[in-house]
């Protein structure tokens, strides 16, 4: 399955756990825990990983597009890192000197605009009846094995339950969301004085799982124990790092192209709107800023960049040309103070 990444995390997500909340509380709401790779690697989960006690940097993935006079500078990211991951991927070095704009999907720093997100979006209402009636018996016996650290889960809709299992598996593999390319970019940004710029931003990324009809939730609540079960979810998160580790493209577009061929009333429903809907969206938005604050440098998660109707074919479409940033040579791990 996949995931926004962020904040839903991503990302999911991408996408979203203030960092004083690595445990996935939901008294009030946990944040969006999103970090699924997968529709579980897709979301956009993908941010990057690190430099793995070598002396040199990750590769990464990078592009330049340019039109009439713009020029814009993308970085695939991957939403979740290990502590001690603070290597930049040696393609971002020359990009971060040429901008003073960064752009990113969602800011996950902010831990009460992420709260309030999740706690509209995700908390059933409460005149209506809790999760667990309302869910198939042998359904509600699976997750009870997932749940036991995550207080109120009743309250949540099916969605986010996954999300937050999820997330929660994330955890226990020894990922951060603070370790995440694109919370560190943000971090040194602000540190340096550098503009922040949100493309679409927390409401908006978890109101596409808010909207998915109540039997898509639950298949992609039913999707996402299946692979937890069955380790296919911490064997895509480690493959696709990977992937983006080493620029390594083609893993992430054949991972996506799985995604499509699995079929699954989830996936048929969430990959458009996670993917090619999104991205004529932030291909225009891209733009706006690009011609409002000059060069900008985008970090979005890595699984935008793959495939058919990705981002770079979206801001093709608005008549940009596109180029892949390529490393010469390797460079030495530039380490984050």
């Amino acid at each position: 399955m996949v995931r926004p990444t962020h904040v839903a995390w991503y990302a999911l997500g991408e996408r979203q756990i203030p960092r004083q909340n690595w445990h996935v509380s939901i008294s009030r709401h946990s944040s969006t825990a999103r970090v699924r790779i997968g529709l579980v690697a897709a979301a956009a989960l993908l941010g990057f990983a690190a430099c793995r006690a070598t002396t040199h940097a990750p590769v990464g993935l990078a592009w330049t597009a340019q039109k009439d006079g713009l020029t814009v500078d993308l970085v695939a990211t991957v939403h979740i890192g290990k502590p001690g991951t603070n290597a930049w991927p040696a393609l971002i070095a020359s990009c971060w000197t040429n901008t003073k704009v960064l752009v990113v999907e969602a800011d996950p720093t902010n831990p009460e605009t992420v709260q309030e997100a999740f706690h509209r979006r995700a908390m059933l209402p409460p005149s209506e009846p809790s999760l667990e009636t309302r869910l198939p018996p042998e359904l509600v016996n699976r997750l009870q094995t997932h749940v036991r650290a995550v207080p109120s889960w009743q309250r949540l809709k099916p969605w986010a339950v996954a999300n937050v299992v999820h997330l929660q598996s994330i955890l226990r593999w020894g990922y951060r969301p603070g370790q995440g390319l694109d919370v560190r970019l943000i971090e040194r940004a602000r540190d340096e004085g550098r503009l922040v710029i949100e493309l679409e931003g927390a409401d908006e990324q978890l109101r596409i799982f808010d909207e998915a009809p109540w039997d898509v939730q639950v298949a992609y609540l039913q999707t996402t124990l299946d692979d937890l079960d069955s380790g296919h979810t911490q064997w895509e998160v480690e493959r696709l790092i990977r992937a983006v580790d080493r620029g390594k493209l083609e893993v992430l577009e054949a991972a996506l192209q799985e995604l499509r061929d699995r079929g699954d009333p989830a996936g048929r429903y969430l990959l458009p709107r996670l993917f090619q809907q999104r991205h004529v969206v932030m291909a225009e938005r891209i733009e706006a800023v690009a011609r409002r604050h000059g060069r900008c440098l985008v970090a979005v998660g890595a699984m935008h960049f793959a495939g058919p109707d990705s981002l770079l074919d979206a801001l093709r479409a608005r008549g940009f040309s596109v180029q892949r940033r390529e490393v010469r040579s390797p460079t030495p791990c530039d380490r984050v103070q």
